[in-house]
């Protein structure tokens, strides 16, 4: 028998369906629960373990998170990592810097990077179109054919998140009921599929609307064009040379005891929170959408050299390719990265990823060369702790500089 709650979840999930052809973004930030909080973490001048600590212990505390590992690259470029709770319900061993979770789209961030590495290489042109690399593929329609690997990496290419058909309406109720692979139906033979019968409408062309499998298509492009599978190349353009050891799509064995267990969150439905869910593999055509497993040390390096702080490795630039897509709320997209700004001239670039049991953020203010990564073992679409950390850390660096000024130019109010 249906309780009320799981009529309404049935609701839910039927409006869903609906919305994921046409919703931007699912996630969002939950910036300090309230003002009164943000205000009072300013106020304060806490430390940065106190801040933290206020952050996540309640989520830890109130069972709504099993695992939580924060990460902090300071003004100074000192870096700081955090942890609470456990790596699995059924051990006592705390996660840290070095506990792999699944990062879900925070994949999308290593294949922009990837694909401007390959711009700057002259591997790729950003005006290369689907029917320039894939010429064979004569069954595409024209619209498809037309799509640029900039419109790919930017979220504008009409392509919806995820095809709109019967067959991801079932896969989403199977989630709901399961947690099994929400992706598990979509390959390379349904994506080309899809794009033969690819006709959007006039105003979602160079228009924002997130794409996953927009960017599992850049992916696939890439790989075509360097004539290696996507991850080999990820692996040898990035990875490597950035040294994360422990960022790949596959965990090899001898790193499995850190591997963090994922749990039910909001997501699925109809399974109770913190029940275990098995971990997802992704088909190759959607690799660049998702898949990657990472842990916070290797992702606040990512961060450094999103902030070009990783020199002599060159840096991906913020500034190209910055699209408004939503002026009232102050945000844009970069390269698929997502841009707030905020009444005191604050930028935070950020991006959000959630697969399986596990939920993901990083994020910097490229101006004061700050940054966050935050990694639950719980899927949740809201984010509790990234921004309001990067706020506050924004907010008490630019206090801190205004009295170095203020000493500086009056020495008599600093006696």
């Amino acid at each position: 028998m249906l309780t009320a709650s799981r009529l309404l979840g049935l609701g839910f999930l039927l409006s869903a369906v609906a919305g994921l052809s046409r919703c931007g973004d699912l996630s969002s930030n939950v910036i300090g629960g309230n003002p009164a909080q943000l205000d009072a973490l300013y106020a304060r001048g806490d430390d940065l373990r106190q801040v933290t600590d206020s952050l996540a212990r309640p989520l830890i505390g109130s069972g709504e998170n099993v695992g939580i590992v924060v990460g902090v690259l300071d003004v100074t470029g000192e870096r700081h990592v955090f942890s609470y709770g456990k790596q699995s319900l059924d051990s006592p061993r705390r996660p840290d810097g070095n506990t792999i979770f699944a990062v879900g789209s925070l994949t999308k961030s290593f294949v922009t990077a990837l694909y401007q590495k390959m711009i700057d290489e002259g591997t790729v042109t950003a005006d290369e179109t689907v029917g320039d690399i894939l010429p064979g593929k004569t069954a595409f329609t024209h619209e498809a054919k037309a799509i640029t690997l900039d419109q790919l990496a930017n979220h504008t290419s009409g392509l919806p998140r995820q095809p709109t058909e019967f067959a991801m309406f079932k896969s989403l109720v199977h989630y709901e009921l399961t947690g099994d692979n929400i992706y598990r139906h979509l390959d390379r033979a349904s994506l080309y599929r899809y794009l033969g019968a690819f006709h959007p409408a006039a105003s979602d062309v160079n228009a924002y609307r997130y794409s996953n499998i927009g960017m599992g298509l850049l992916g696939e492009l890439l790989a075509v064009k360097a004539g290696k599978p996507l991850s080999d190349l990820l692996a040898e353009k990035i990875f490597h040379p950035l040294g994360l050891v422990d960022t790949a799509y596959t965990v090899p064995p001898d790193k499995t005891s850190r591997l963090a267990t994922g749990y039910v969150g909001r997501s699925p439905l109809f399974l109770a929170r913190n029940t275990p869910v098995a971990n997802w593999t992704m088909d190759e055509a959607l690799e660049g959408a998702a898949g990657l497993y990472s842990t916070v040390d290797d992702l606040l390096t990512f961060a450094r050299y999103r902030m070009g702080l990783n020199e002599p490795v060159a840096s991906v630039p913020l500034s190209r390719g910055l699209f408004d897509v939503g002026a009232p709320r102050f945000h844009a997209v970069s390269l698929g990265w997502d841009v707030d700004r905020f009444d005191d001239g604050t930028r935070i670039v950020y991006q959000h990823g959630m697969i399986a049991g596990f939920s993901a953020y990083l994020g910097f203010e490229p101006d004061k060369k700050l940054a966050v990564v935050v990694l639950y073992n719980n899927f949740d679409w809201d984010d509790h702790i990234g921004h309001t950390l990067l706020l506050t850390l924004s907010r008490n660096a630019s206090e801190a500089a205004a009295r170095r000024r203020l000493t500086l130019e009056s020495p008599r109010l600093s006696k």
